[in-house]
């Protein structure tokens, strides 16, 4: 035996001292850029709360909202990019790393996802089109040399565009729980078009404090706006001046065997050189992503909207029957709704029950325009208005959206939400307006959606408080904090912030499991298994650990 667990060591040791030297030698080459798209030796300017860097700028409104206006060609988009918001991608870069941290406590760990990503993406760049290797390259020119020991920062910025397609695989989804709607004809206001969404994708409040609406006006294609991040090129919702729109939702993929194109840079090509639904699917059709993607998509020429739904091999087409659309995290077309991915997370997921709900708010107005979206993508009830707790993945509203966004593609018209999540107001643009005269300063607008008014009410403060002491609960659970102890009095003030959410029971379960009071573990762990719960692998896995009580 002994021998066997030394010959396993040395193997294990000499795999991963291969693969470490495998890694070393993957070093993907930046692109060239001629001297012709090299940017001029311009210096920044300041005027009032705009920083200048040539035609391109940089400007903040309140509650973490930048707004970037960049024109220009591949590594010139990329170079006033980074050179704009240096200091924004720098601590982005920050914040990701720190979650990573936090999510992956492991050095050991740590060490071999990096050598996972590194072999995995090994060939990254040759699924990414070159004008964006550019764009990239052009914003990795000013990213901080603290993560240089991860890898240089042209190959740290090409991968971060592919976290979401890697994170959304390996986490079987559970990091990506999206809901988007659409409305249009007979079911809207004006007979218009209006489209909201919730990019439900959670890596820390940190990391979605400072988001960028992005007006980005390149020499070839449409000009465009997508809502984003520091370093991020790739599109996640974003709507062109053909009044196309586009929102990503991830579908249950299994584990991938080989790299492919990052779906948020597909949705990119999408918008930059498609102008109508037909033109979306052709260019969605032409890549071979890595992991399952709905694209939802939304046209003022055509009159209406349709998913795309990609596979890392198979592309097809859905309209729905009705001028009236939603899309959760699972396929719908006749081509892939059948497949046993699919069916298994219709089946273990949040995904049909979110889909549900909104088909339910959807059919109780008759007509929609920006507002009753708004009101349907803060909605955080169950069906039926069942209550489900603050922050239940079964809502439509989790209260972790990174952001949420409504349009209006035949006027051209976005509002996008300001912190926190989707509750603070959604500030209005207008692109005809913005592209038609990009020097323009942007005014406050009188089209903005007010603030919902559970933001001011004593419900979100005890979510705060609740995701606090959450926090503390959870940090003494997994070993990183060893002082922490509750009373018969903190107990009850724990329960009484979110007494409608599983978690809350499952957590002090959890806490009196560590302590090993199993008796107390026992009954809380019973009292969450009466709430709503994100799926049947949650409540089984739940069932587990009362079996284990029991056989103490």
């Amino acid at each position: 035996m002994k021998k066997f667990i030394i010959i396993s060591a040395f193997f294990i040791a000499s795999v991963a001292l291969l693969m470490m030297i495998l890694l070393w030698s993957i070093q993907i080459s930046s692109p060239k850029v001629s001297k012709l798209e090299t940017m001029p030796k311009l210096a920044l300017s300041k005027i009032d709360n705009v920083t200048y860097f040539g035609n391109s700028w940089l400007s903040q409104q309140q509650q973490g909202i930048w707004q970037l206006y960049v024109e220009g060609d591949g590594y010139q988009l990329g170079y006033a990019n980074g050179i704009l918001t240096q200091a924004l991608s720098q601590q982005q870069e920050v914040y990701f790393v720190n979650e990573l941290n936090t999510k992956v406590p492991s050095k050991v760990y740590q060490w071999v996802l990096k050598l996972f990503v590194g072999w995995f993406n090994r060939n990254l760049n040759d699924y990414i089109p070159i004008e964006y290797q550019k764009e990239i390259y052009g914003i990795s020119q000013f990213a901080s040399p603290k993560f240089d020991y991860i890898a240089s920062p042209y190959q740290r910025l090409l991968n971060y565009h592919a976290a979401h397609d890697i994170g959304h695989a390996l986490q079987n989804m559970h990091l990506v729980a999206c809901t988007a709607v659409g409305a249009w004809g007979e079911y809207a206001t004006d007979s218009g078009m209006y489209v909201g969404r919730n990019f439900d994708f959670y890596v820390g409040d940190d990391f979605a404090k400072e988001k960028i609406v992005a007006f980005v006006n390149p020499t070839h294609g449409n000009s465009f706006m997508s809502v984003t991040w520091g370093g991020m090129i790739g599109v996640l919702s974003g709507m062109n001046d053909k009044g196309l729109t586009v929102t990503l939702n991830a579908d249950k993929s299994e584990i991938p065997d080989h790299s492919g194109t990052p779906v948020s840079i597909i949705a990119r090509d999408i918008l930059q050189y498609a102008s109508n639904i037909e033109e979306a699917y052709m260019i969605a059709k032409k890549y071979q992503s890595f992991v399952s993607e709905s694209f939802m998509i939304a046209s003022a020429i055509d009159k209406k909207m349709a998913i795309i739904e990609k596979t890392p091999n198979k592309t097809f087409l859905y309209y729905p029957t009705q001028n009236r659309i939603v899309c959760a995290n699972h396929f719908q077309s006749d081509s892939l709704k059948g497949i046993k991915s699919n069916m298994e997370n219709i089946q273990d997921s949040t995904s049909a029950y979110r889909q549900q709900r909104v088909v339910q708010l959807l059919h109780a107005v008759p007509k929609h325009d920006q507002n009753t979206i708004a009101n349907l993508l803060r909605n955080q009830n169950g069906i039926d208005e069942k209550p489900l707790g603050m922050g239940n993945p079964k809502a439509i509203n989790q209260l972790i959206a990174h952001h949420s966004i409504i349009f209006n593609p035949y006027k051209k018209e976005v509002w996008v939400s300001t912190a926190p999540y989707q509750l603070g107001k959604y500030n209005y643009y207008n692109l005809d307006s913005i592209f038609a005269n990009p020097t323009a300063k942007l005014a406050a607008s009188t089209k903005n959606i007010a603030p919902d008014s559970f933001l001011y009410s004593d419900q979100y403060k005890k979510f705060e408080t609740f995701k606090v002491e959450s926090t503390k609960i959870l940090a003494y659970i997994n070993g990183t904090s060893k002082y922490f102890q509750m009373n018969a009095e903190k107990v009850e003030k724990f329960k009484n912030l979110n007494p409608n959410y599983f978690y809350t029971y499952q957590l002090l379960g959890d806490y009196f499991n560590t302590n090993k009071d199993y008796i107390r573990a026992k009954s809380y762990y019973l009292q969450a298994l009466q709430y709503d719960m994100p799926s049947e692998t949650d409540r089984q896995n739940l069932k587990n650990k009362l079996a284990t009580i029991n056989q103490k």
